[in-house]
């Protein structure tokens, strides 16, 4: 059970008006009278004329379930300074979908005044409508050409994909006869096989047929299975182009010998570099993987697994180009796969395990030298370096032993209680160094709520286990009292995982409560009047800051001036409703009184409940500042 006293009540500046007594119940300073003043200024100008609307628009078009929708608004009006603010409404299929308004915008300016990107479905029909407001009068609404979300293309045979900022799905497996069969004709278009192929006949090595030819802006070529041509993929002047998951597999040799798993000639720096990431490549005839750097771009590969009778990587090195082979991701340098690491022909040295590619070791090639056109065997073009090539390994999932659970912990009122540590054990057959720290935590649940550590670091290791301590993890005041559970979770590093519960935690009970917003004041008041109502705003607010029901009591005390005057305790009520006589009422003596609501003042964040206070000044009431007395709360639990 706890106690809070209300503060301190004061009747100040007692004054005689017009022959009634005037009362001031108050906390604080007496009042002070203040003056501010305020100028006026008014702006005249010609007599305004509404804006005009000029277009209204949604693009692309034609526009996929995986497109970004455009809105667009361009007005002019007449009044050349004035600034235009468009109101738009977007309707799906006729029904008002999302609203909005731009900034402030130049007239005669396109603004483009929002992007809809999510939940776009074939079939949908969308229409913009737009109007102007210069500031002072708003404009004639304009409608935009109704748009209908296309099925997205799905290709069943070769040919040139034309459509910009479009996504192409393969449907089915494909060929080509003496001919390169996918043509990557227009900017930001994705080729997506979803694993189907792509297979050519091996027809003239002179005419470098290719399985896709990119040829215009941001290109991706992803999931696709190809063979049996004298190039996999080529690219020829684009920035932008990515290469990702798929699996090339070249046998012919081409014009002048040189055919190409991949073959780059390519521009793009930075975000518009040229990516070629996770592809699986083997030509048994020629290069894997070539730069030719016409366009003085730059490449960035990584996460391959490359086999070439010729070279792995060729770097032709023409103008400015850059070949980087590995990169530093998530702070770890992530290399390539290459035949002669995966078949043990050069050692690996290193037990970092990739966060990327499963199943993967990170490692340098042996002692003293990187994996480079030396040590290859000439594999690689003698500029190129990869510091981190990858090395195949077989993983043993980690297992939770034990998790320790803290002894029973008392509420924090009105804040959160953070929890010791609590000691998870892991064992893990390939080494203790395997467990992923970072993706260890511990639950602490009851019911549909859980919380969880933020944070586990070692504590203490042998050759294949380790000690984590893990902390961070906060109970709420509000947070129901009794039983939780204990369930520890760790991941190695490739993703393998276990989980462990432990004994149950018990969290104690806990009555707490605080007033907010104290202490009551009353203002100015006169006697011989009734209701008059405390001033604090907010209302004074009796806050739950534990994890039980409350029940409440009030024990008044009369107020005095701190001599012989004073207002009599039963000349005061409380109240859940600011309104006199709207509700539940209670006039105060000096012994306690339950004030409890029905069920009790429930635990919660916010579990709160306002309090109001009437007071009837006798007419007798003396002159006086009234300042000294209190009343107190008692809360206790529910039952």
């Amino acid at each position: 059970m706890k106690t809070k006293t209300v503060g301190i009540w004061r009747v100040v500046n007692l004054k005689k008006e017009i022959g009634i007594l005037a009362v001031l119940l108050m906390f604080g300073a007496a009042f002070a009278s203040d003056t501010d003043t305020s100028g006026v200024s008014v702006t005249v100008q010609e007599p305004n004329v509404a804006p005009v609307m000029n277009t209204s628009t949604i693009t692309p078009s034609p526009a996929y379930a995986s497109s970004t929708l455009q809105l667009a608004c361009n007005a002019t009006d007449a009044n050349a300074a004035d600034n235009i603010t468009y109101h738009w409404k977007a309707f799906l299929n006729g029904e008002e979908n999302e609203t909005g308004s731009s900034d402030a915008a130049l007239q005669g300016l396109e603004v483009n005044v929002a992007n809809i990107s999510s939940g776009l479905a074939t079939g949908q029909n969308w229409t913009l409508e737009c109007t102007p407001d210069d500031g002072t009068v708003n404009g004639t609404a304009m409608n935009s050409t109704q748009l209908t979300i296309s099925a997205t293309p799905g290709v069943d045979g070769c040919g040139s994909l034309s459509s910009a900022n479009s996504v192409y799905t393969l449907t089915a497996d494909v060929s080509a006869t003496d001919s390169t069969c996918f043509t990557l004709a227009a900017a930001n278009v994705t080729l997506d096989c979803a694993g189907h192929s792509i297979t050519g006949n091996n027809g003239d090595a002179e005419q470098s047929y290719k399985g896709v030819y990119m040829n215009a802006a941001s290109g991706t070529v992803k999931n696709c299975v190809i063979s049996g041509f004298v190039n996999g993929i080529s690219t020829y002047g684009t920035a932008g182009a990515t290469m990702l998951n798929n699996t090339i597999t070249v046998t012919q040799s081409g014009d002048m010998t040189d055919s190409y798993g991949i073959n780059i000639y390519s521009g793009g720096t930075g975000s518009d570099k040229t990516l070629v990431v996770n592809n699986t490549v083997n030509n048994t005839n020629g290069i894997a993987i070539s730069f030719g750097g016409w366009f003085s771009g730059e490449v960035l590969a990584y996460w391959n697994n490359i086999t070439a009778s010729g070279k792995y990587f060729e770097w032709r090195e023409i103008g400015s180009s850059v070949f980087t082979l590995n990169t530093t991701i998530d702070g770890k340098g992530e290399g390539n796969i290459y035949a002669n690491v995966v078949s043990g022909a050069v050692d690996i040295i290193g037990t970092v395990v990739s966060g990327h590619a499963s199943g993967y070791y990170i490692g340098s090639a042996g002692t003293g030298y990187p994996y480079d056109a030396t040590t290859s065997g000439a594999k690689l073009t003698s500029s190129l370096v990869d510091n981190a090539p990858l090395t195949p390994f077989t993983n043993a999932a980690p297992v939770v032993e034990s998790v320790s659970t803290p002894d029973a912990q008392d509420v924090t009122p009105c804040s959160t209680t953070e929890l010791p540590v609590i000691q998870v054990n892991v064992s893990d057959a390939d080494g203790y160094a395997d467990v992923s720290a970072a993706n260890t935590y511990v639950n602490i649940s009851k019911g549909a709520v859980t919380h969880q550590s933020a944070t586990c670091t070692e504590d203490s290791h042998d050759t294949d286990w380790v000690l984590l301590n893990c902390s961070g993890a906060e109970m709420s005041f509000y947070d129901a009292a009794g039983a939780w559970s204990i369930l520890a979770y760790s991941e190695d590093a490739i993703g393998a995982s276990d989980t462990t519960a432990g004994s149950d935690m018990t969290y104690n009970t806990g009555v707490h409560m605080v007033l907010e917003n104290d202490p009551l004041t009353f203002g100015t008041i006169y006697s011989g009047t009734e209701n008059n109502t405390n001033t604090n705003d907010p209302a004074l607010d009796v806050k739950n800051c534990g994890n039980a029901a409350l029940n409440m009591t009030v024990t008044g005390a009369n107020i005095t001036d701190g001599g012989s005057n004073s207002i009599p305790v039963g000349s005061f009520r409380v109240s859940d409703n600011g309104t006199p006589g709207a509700g539940t009422e209670l006039v105060l003596t000096e012994e306690a009184q339950d004030f409890s609501k029905s069920g009790g003042l429930a635990a919660g964040a916010s579990s709160t409940e306002a309090l109001y206070a009437f007071l009837n000044a006798p007419v007798e009431q003396a002159p006086a500042t009234y300042n000294t007395g209190t009343w107190a709360f008692i809360v206790s639990n529910y039952e």
